[in-house]
């Protein structure tokens, strides 16, 4: 079966309780091309399960328009509603969701023996046991749940959501159960398989690197609002917003506050916690509405240590952190704010001067 699109258009959803109305998502729009790993990323709570929710049927919009393929799937203004089951999805949740007293290929099995057009028990051998070897777990077919572990019962769930092959998987934070190295060799064998179906894939996470190795496109999502969509290259090298640059990275990009001005013939960046100069280069890209309250943004691997009075501006390193194959200084500054350095050697002394790069300094409205 062939990948089908997904388009949203202008969706709001929100939900009535004791306290009134509360707006979940807010007037989104998306267009996710047939084939697309596609990833929905933010914060707990910011409505992107929601949101695959109202793509599924599970839930209903308060607003809007969502076409799957060629078909309108819900559309508020002209009162249509598909159910869930004629929109041809596959769920993976968090949890799982196995059946306990099932075994791995019953559990498989099962949607396959919901259709309304009846296939055999050969067929339906057949495809559990194709399905079983793509995810290399044909020999737990006689296990039941209990008895896997925690990365072979997601196999398994992700198993029984492939064998009828849907138009559109979509998956909610499926990883999220796992430890940290079953999850990184989880993400690899998602994407692989993903590669090799072909099948147009929205996946929710609050992992930014989750959604920066599986994604061909990132929709980054705060307070039921899209804050950008792109490319994770893009998105990462060019955030639209600071919620976006801070949220991206790890560590994420360093975020400096302050007012803009000119003192003793250079630019500098002023706030009470001293004064940035801006390199010469870098003072060409701003482009703020107001340079007296802006944000000044630079990543972690793109700031340099050296000798006091060399760089940008002197500090006075609090924590270094060894994570391995390089070094995380840390700078302490007011109001419970900091910046971070990565670097590949240890810094020797913990007086020194910051050198950023002027290529990678970006420029917020805050």
């Amino acid at each position: 079966m062939k990948p089908s699109s997904v388009k949203l258009e202008n969706v709001s959803k929100s939900f009535f309780t004791l306290r009134g109305k509360v707006g979940v998502l807010s007037d989104i729009s998306l267009d996710i091309s047939p084939g697309e790993f596609f990833v929905l990323l933010g914060p707990s709570g910011c409505g992107k399960s929601t949101l695959l929710n109202l793509i599924s049927g599970l839930e209903k919009p308060t607003e809007g328009r969502i076409a799957i393929g060629d078909k309108i799937a819900v559309d508020i203004a002209q009162k249509i509603f598909t159910e869930p089951y004629k929109r041809d999805t596959a769920l993976v949740f968090q949890s799982y969701a196995l059946y306990p007293h099932m075994t791995v290929q019953e559990n498989i099995a099962f949607p396959l023996t919901n259709l309304k057009k009846k296939i055999s028990k050969n067929s339906i051998n057949a495809k559990v046991m194709e399905t079983a070897r793509l995810l290399q777990i044909e020999g737990l077919l006689e296990r039941k749940p209990a008895e896997l572990s925690g990365g072979q019962r997601q196999r398994v769930a992700i198993g029984r959501a492939i064998v009828r092959q849907p138009r559109l998987f979509l998956m909610d934070e499926p990883l999220s159960n796992l430890d940290a190295r079953l999850r990184m060799d989880m993400r690899a064998q998602l994407k692989d398989l993903q590669q090799r179906l072909q099948i147009t894939t929205i996946y929710v996470t609050h992992d930014q690197m989750e959604a920066m190795t599986l994604g061909d496109r990132i929709a980054v999502i705060h307070n039921g609002v899209i804050q950008q969509v792109g490319k994770p290259a893009e998105v990462y090298g060019q955030p639209a917003n600071p919620f976006v640059a801070g949220f991206i990275g790890s560590p994420p990009m360093n975020l400096i506050e302050g007012a803009i001005m000119e003192e003793n013939g250079k630019t500098v960046l002023k706030n009470k916690n001293g004064r940035y100069i801006i390199p010469r280069e870098a003072v060409l890209k701003i482009n703020v509405t107001n340079k007296e309250n802006c944000v000044m943004g630079i990543r972690p691997e793109n700031i340099s240590i050296g000798k006091p009075g060399e760089g940008n501006i002197d500090v006075v390193i609090n924590v270094v952190e060894n994570i391995g194959s390089e070094y995380l200084s840390y700078i302490f500054l007011k109001n419970s704010k900091h910046i971070i350095v990565k670097s590949a050697q240890k810094p020797t002394s913990n007086n020194v001067s910051l050198t950023f790069q002027h290529d990678n300094i970006l420029f917020f409205n805050p």
